[in-house]
C-alpha cells in the first residue's frame, strides 16, 4: 500500500505530497519550505536554502538527505545532508527532503548512487519509482510546488587600474650605439 498526499500552494494552504512504499514503514521525509522564492547569483553562484518544517521521521539507521532538482523538468542536480545547495545558473529549483536506508546490509537498504546528479541525472518522481518497485522503506517529498528563482546578478564593475609608467628623463635619444638607458 502507498500513501499519497501533495504539496502545493492553493489559496494560500500548504499540502504535502509523500510517497511511502511500505505499509509497514515509519519513514516520513516531511517537508522543508524554501527560505526565500527568489536569489540572485553572486559572483557566479546562489544558495538555495530551505528550513524543514520537523515533521521528518527518521528511522534508526535511516539518512535524511536533500534532493536539489530544476523546476522545469525535476531532474536532480544535487545532493546534500543540509538544505542548503549551491548553483551556478539561473533558472528555477526545488528542495526535496528524502529519507532513506544507505546500509547495504540492510533489506531496505536504498543505494541512491544511481541518481548521478547533474545534467543527465534522474527526476524526482524515477526515485520514488525506484524504492517503490523494489518494495523498500524510504520517503520522499516529489514536488514542492514551492520554486525558488534564480536570476542572474549584476555584472561586477572591473575597477583593475594598471597605472602609468612615467620615464626619468623627458626625451632620451637612442645613442650612436643603437641604445638608450630609460
Amino acid at each position: 500500500m502507498r500513501i499519497y498526499s501533495f504539496v502545493s500552494l492553493v489559496l494560500g494552504m500548504l499540502f504535502t505530497f509523500q510517497l511511502q512504499a511500505q505499509t509497514n514503514c515509519t519513514a516520513f521525509a516531511g517537508v522543508a519550505s524554501p527560505d526565500t522564492n527568489a536569489v540572485t547569483l553572486q559572483n557566479g553562484s546562489a544558495t538555495l536554502t530551505a528550513t524543514p518544517t520537523g515533521n521528518a521521521v527518521v528511522p534508526q539507521g535511516y539518512t535524511l538527505v536533500y534532493l536539489l532538482a530544476t523546476g522545469g523538468n525535476n531532474r536532480i542536480v544535487q545532493i546534500n545532508a543540509q538544505p542548503s545547495l549551491t548553483v551556478s545558473d539561473t533558472g528555477k529549483y526545488s528542495i526535496s527532503p528524502l529519507v532513506y536506508n544507505p546500509d547495504p546490509n540492510d533489506p531496505n537498504f536504498f543505494d541512491i548512487s544511481w541518481i548521478n546528479p547533474g545534467p543527465n541525472g534522474r527526476r524526482l518522481n524515477q526515485v520514488e519509482n525506484q524504492y517503490s518497485r523494489a518494495g523498500k522503506c524510504a520517503s520522499i517529498v516529489l514536488h514542492t510546488g514551492l520554486l525558488i528563482h534564480v536570476t542572474p546578478g549584476t555584472p561586477a564593475v572591473c575597477t583593475a587600474d594598471a597605472g602609468a609608467i612615467k620615464p626619468d628623463v623627458a626625451n632620451q635619444m637612442i645613442g650612436t650605439n643603437g641604445t638608450a638607458t630609460l
